[in-house]
């Protein structure tokens, strides 16, 4: 063996014996897996990502951010936001259920409610695991409303565990 392939051969022995077998990494995973659950389940539903963005996204984290909250007359307002500490229904079959509604609310800067639509929409989401990437694209149009700032605000509601969470993002109507 030649004295530079020694050093070498020290290297992989030493980094096999280290390495952790892949038994230890699911266990690890699993385990960090459940805390998560558990630290989720123990807090309010809450909202810390909500933006405007460009076009409706398709998928979760998938969204390009608009540059300004300044909208043109007719210009859909579309927001993007990653509820996080909903509720999880256990079902018979196995299935988790997730089931949140939203309000809409439209106001001035002194927060006068000039357009209020309760149950704007509903989300129900049937999957086989405790899913935490969810998101809600939700578009609104505005057409008619005449130019000024106004505040949009979503209220989440967790139809599971009811509690209830406000998104609210400040945008303009430019003049025409």
């Amino acid at each position: 063996m030649s004295p530079s392939f020694k050093p070498a051969l020290a290297t992989c022995i030493a980094l096999a014996l280290t390495a952790p077998a892949p038994a230890q990494d699911l266990a690890t995973y699993t385990a960090a897996n459940e805390a998560a659950i558990a630290a989720w389940e123990a807090m309010p539903i809450t909202i810390p990502t909500a933006l405007f963005i460009q076009q409706e996204a398709p998928a979760y984290g998938y969204f390009d951010p608009r540059e300004t909250s300044i909208f043109q007359p007719g210009e859909p307002l579309i927001v993007y936001a990653e509820p996080m500490g909903f509720g999880w229904q256990r079902n018979d079959n196995g299935t988790f259920a997730l089931d949140v509604e939203v309000d809409l609310v439209l106001r001035n800067p002194a927060g006068d409610i000039l357009i209020r639509q309760d149950g704007f929409g509903r989300y129900t989401v049937t999957t086989r695991r405790q899913n935490r990437e969810f998101f809600l694209s939700l578009l609104l149009n505005l057409d008619g409303v005449p130019q000024g700032e106004y505040v949009l605000d979503y209220v989440v509601h967790d139809m599971v565990d009811g509690g209830a969470a406000t998104i609210s993002l400040p945008f303009i109507i430019a003049a025409g």
